[in-house]
């Protein structure tokens, strides 16, 4: 073959034929990255496939080849096969995606393959498992002896000990000289999960995120490549780790949002490492005291196997769980104030027998509204379909979407009057009241203000972790797997902030938020306390999070989906359409929609187009249609067949996102 077809890193999903120069005959193969003329420029592209005829004429030389062997094992290369067709990104961008950047930019170095030795000693003693974790690691050890594809549901309450679970499954491939991949929503905010990974298992493991430098992403990868690694743990950008001998993949708190990549490829990493797992034939365990519905579902229909931990490590209780009537608080006190009374008392109680707090509010600032009392003008970006937070530590105005500040002004701009109210509470808000309660009290911040610095999320936690903060108040940053022995009551400030949102999936999310952020309380000797402070205590969300009863929720919210036809009863598809000019956008909407329904796709059902909930975004206006289907391949075929001769408005961008977890 004296011909390669070469993909390069741009939107178009199609290839291009080079020669190969006489002198890399033989030395090039798929997966290898090379650079070859592309207009007037060098580009770094990834051949797909030898040739023995060019499809066109006039063919250019390869110029460099980067790599002696492919950088991609054969597994992910049918993995990035099929990410680019199920989730229609060209399939050069799709192998961008699976390289971290200081990979694509490095020449690969000259070492062989070698096949991972088997495990001989872990650094920390494994802890003694109790009878249901015993049965649970009897059913995964039995699975993994197969060496077939499966995936395994855990679904254990919080503190039920399925992080050790992980660990004997990782100590088991390792023994077999297999490799394992550790996720994790964000390697920032589980510190205690990557260091339990670390402790057992020393210098086998190695870490994989984007807050690394480039060299130690570099150095990190090829060790991994080589063997020299053989267990990574990471965010979702790890499941595509060149992990040698896969047999286990691991997706810790498997129901996080933070596992769907927001640009294309915009791929859901449980989902990935399914097919991935799929096509290495190895064992995925998914984890979650929350499972998303879908999960849970196949788990129900069979395509999942089910192990359920209903109790705590050591028989330790779940945490009590109280609500309280916040309309009852306005009427006892006749203004609404951030806290009510007995979360005052309960606060109190905690820091008298030297115990620890954790307050939670997911929303960051001082309040998310401005507003004159005058004239009701409220400071909205001018840029996005949202109101500005005041943080009242900058005295800033700031869009929560895209960023953009400005100060105060002295005056209203509509009328001039000289006086604001700020409405709301976020968690800058929370923290001062805090500091008027509780004067002598040791008292931090956790949300992405108060962690920009490198190592400030690391330095927040260690301080509580030690005693040395008493009073904690954060975004869903605090709820996720966070494991404070002395943590024994938990107080959420506000349980209506989420359900209030246009979304299907809302409420499955504060059930999720809620549960999550329990958990954290009573997890030592000592029993925890729960406090939710809700306007809709009789709310069937609020209920279920109340008793911590899942499939009470599961069974509600199934139902729910079921007669209004959304997943896991049908396949969903956003199509976003966005643009300068607002005609625009909606012509190039309609198109589509006349498109597809001059197209007669069956079972396809079709929402829209409307102004999407968040209607405008840095400046650009948003429309969006929702499909429901029921079977993806005459879907895709036809969107594909569609998309090959559509012509959008000037100005307009087409995004297509398969399985969103938000339609916001």
């Amino acid at each position: 073959m004296n011909y390669a077809r070469v993909f390069f890193e741009i939107p178009l999903n199609r290839g291009f034929d080079y020669r190969i120069p006489e002198i890399f005959l033989g030395k090039i193969s798929k997966g290898m990255r090379v650079l070859a003329p592309f207009g007037r420029e060098r580009k770094l592209g990834y051949v797909w496939e030898l040739i023995s005829e060019p499809e066109v004429k006039d063919v250019k030389d390869i110029f460099e080849v980067k790599d002696d062997v492919s950088i991609f094992n054969p597994a992910l290369l049918q993995l990035a096969e099929w990410m680019s067709d199920y989730y229609f990104c060209p399939l050069g961008l799709t192998l961008k995606t699976m390289l971290p950047a200081p990979i694509r930019n490095f020449r690969s170095p000259k070492r062989k393959l070698k096949p991972l030795p088997l495990l001989e000693e872990t650094l920390e003693t494994p802890f003694l498992l109790n009878e249901e974790q015993g049965l649970a690691q009897s059913l995964i050890f039995e699975k993994m002896r197969g060496g077939n594809f499966s995936v395994i549901l855990i679904h254990g309450v919080t503190g039920s000990g399925k992080t050790e679970l992980y660990l004997s499954a990782i100590a088991k491939a390792l023994s077999e000289g297999k490799g394992a991949i550790v996720l994790v929503p964000e390697i920032s905010l589980t510190p205690q999960t990557v260091e339990r990974v670390r402790k057992r298992f020393g210098q086998s493991v190695s870490l994989l995120h984007s807050r690394m430098s480039e060299r130690e992403r570099f150095e990190a990868w090829d060790q991994i490549r080589n063997g020299d690694s053989k267990v990574v743990v990471g965010p979702r950008s790890a499941v595509f780790a060149p992990v040698q001998n896969l047999g286990l993949i691991i997706v810790d708190e498997e129901h996080e949002r933070s596992y769907k990549q927001e640009e294309s490829p915009r791929y859901h990493a449980r989902d990935i490492a399914v097919m991935r797992a799929k096509f290495e034939r190895a064992l995925v365990l998914l984890g979650s005291a929350t499972p998303a519905l879908e999960s849970y579902y196949n788990a129900q229909k069979g395509r999942y196997q089910l192990i359920t931990l209903l109790k705590r490590v050591e028989d330790r209780p779940l945490p009590k769980v109280r609500v309280v009537d916040m309309r009852q608080e306005v009427e006892r006190s006749g203004k609404l104030y951030s806290f009510s009374h007995v979360l005052i008392e309960m606060i109190q109680k905690t820091l008298e027998k030297k115990e620890q707090t954790l307050l939670f509010l997911n929303r960051r600032g001082y309040a998310p509204t401005v507003l004159c009392p005058k004239c009701g003008h409220i400071f909205n970006c001018s840029e996005c379909d949202q109101a500005m937070t005041y943080h009242q530590t900058k005295e800033i105005l700031m869009c929560h979407l895209c960023e953009a500040q400005k100060p105060i002004p002295k005056n209203c701009p509509k009328c001039s009057f000289k006086t604001f109210h700020r409405l709301g509470v976020g968690t800058q808000r929370v923290e001062k009241h805090l500091e008027k309660f509780f004067s002598r009290a040791a008292i931090q911040r956790m949300d992405t203000d108060s962690t920009r610095k490198k190592d400030a999320h690391i330095n927040i936690l260690e301080a509580f972790r030690e005693g040395k903060t008493e009073i904690l108040v954060g975004t869903q940053m605090i709820a996720k797997g966070l494991d404070f022995p002395n943590v024994t009551l938990v107080g959420v400030m506000s349980a209506d902030i989420a359900m209030s949102l246009p979304d299907f999936r809302m409420g499955e999310h504060t059930f999720q938020l809620l549960t999550q952020v329990a958990g954290r309380a009573g997890r030592g000797s000592k029993l925890g306390e729960v406090l939710i402070q809700t306007f809709t205590p009789f709310h069937p969300i609020i209920r279920s999070a109340l008793s911590q009863d899942y499939l009470a929720f599961y069974q509600s919210e199934l139902a729910y989906r079921k007669e209004l036809g959304y997943p896991p009863f049908s396949k969903l598809m956003a199509i976003q359409f966005d643009g300068k000019e607002e005609s625009n956008v909606f012509r190039t909407a309609r198109a589509m929609l006349e498109r597809l329904q001059a197209g007669s796709i069956e079972s396809l059902r079709i929402l829209g187009p409307h102004r999407s909930p968040i209607s405008k975004l840095k400046g650009r206006y948003r429309w969006q249609m929702i499909l429901f289907y029921a079977r993806e391949k005459p879907i895709h075929q036809s969107i594909r067949s569609i998309l090959d001769n559509f012509k959008c408005e000037k100005g307009v961008r087409i995004a297509l996102d398969v399985d969103p977890v938000s339609l916001i």
